[in-house]
């Protein structure tokens, strides 16, 4: 935990600046209130198609990232090919991988409520495909050899683990007393055993147990993605820059969710984000972030219960 600490503060000396700080932190008080005030995001989505979702999600979040890296680089960056390619690829994956609600069509042959519970699944583990597959090619095309292993995807025996549990600790009074309130419970658990029936001969635990697994494994795609290639693939173009550009388009992720925890991601993106760029690997961001997910469900199961 001290190591973590030191990380923290050393990079806030190196990078703070009030004016790249202050204008991102407007950037994102900009964006969070064009979706949470007008209820923009909400109200887009009332009959959109799903392929009109993916679009809007690309807009977000090449709008969110390439202006956050303006604020914080200025225009070196655009002058670099390399940085160009990269990023726009990563970028693109991350819409991708986040916006895959027309894969609807695939499973048309089930039944209505096979297909909702089939969705939910097909939801988490499709764009993890769509991010280990994106990412391989353009790791083996671009940045092999020039990024820490698979984005920072490696287990080595000299990292030390405990302390990011030790973060979950830290976490628990908060995640304890945000279960209690109303807009929580509104959104998580996830899954809501209740609106459902059985399907496929599954007993409404047995979905529940499929479902919370493929859910929390997800946020190794959501690591790999944010902290992997947007941090440690991105730091040799950005350098000590490369964190605040990943924190606002990791922000406009959790725009479907409730104010306090878009406002949280904020905060918990950029301790994962320095987290990776010293430490060199996604684990303990793995870990942190599984483990904050897994509360988050328990927790509001039981508050549900």
């Amino acid at each position: 935990m001290h190591q973590i600490w030191k990380e923290l503060v050393q990079h806030v000396k190196d990078d703070y600046s009030p004016r790249s700080y202050l204008l991102t932190g407007l950037f994102l008080t900009l964006l969070l209130f064009g979706n949470y005030y007008f209820e923009f995001k909400n109200d887009f989505f009332k009959g959109i198609s799903n392929w009109s979702y993916l679009w809007f999600n690309g807009a977000v979040f090449f709008l969110s990232y390439y202006g956050a890296v303006l604020i914080k680089s200025g225009t070196a960056p655009f002058k670099n090919k390399d940085f160009l390619i990269s990023s726009f690829a990563i970028v693109s994956i991350a819409t991708l991988s986040s916006s895959l609600l027309f894969a609807r069509v695939w499973v048309s042959g089930f039944s209505q409520m096979e297909q909702y519970y089939v969705m939910r699944i097909l939801f988490n583990s499709l764009g993890s495909i769509v991010v280990f597959v994106g990412l391989g090619i353009l790791f083996y095309v671009q940045d092999k050899g020039k990024v820490d292993g698979f984005y920072g995807l490696s287990i080595r025996k000299k990292h030390n683990y405990l302390p990011y549990f030790g973060l979950l600790l830290l976490m628990l009074p908060l995640l304890i007393g945000a279960s209690s309130q109303p807009h929580f419970l509104d959104t998580y658990p996830m899954f809501k055993a209740n609106r459902y029936q059985s399907v496929f001969g599954l007993s409404l635990q047995q979905m529940t147990a499929i479902y919370e697994s493929f859910y929390l494994l997800d946020f190794i795609r959501v690591e790999l993605i944010f902290r992997g290639a947007l941090i440690i693939g991105l730091s040799r173009f950005l350098g000590k820059d490369v964190v605040l550009p990943m924190v606002v388009i990791y922000c406009m992720l959790h725009i479907n969710k409730p104010l306090g925890e878009a406002i949280s991601s904020i905060f918990g993106g950029y301790l994962l984000g320095v987290i990776a760029l010293y430490q060199r690997h996604i684990i303990g961001g793995c870990i942190a972030h599984i483990g904050i997910a897994g509360l988050m469900e328990l927790l509001a199961y039981i508050a549900s219960s």
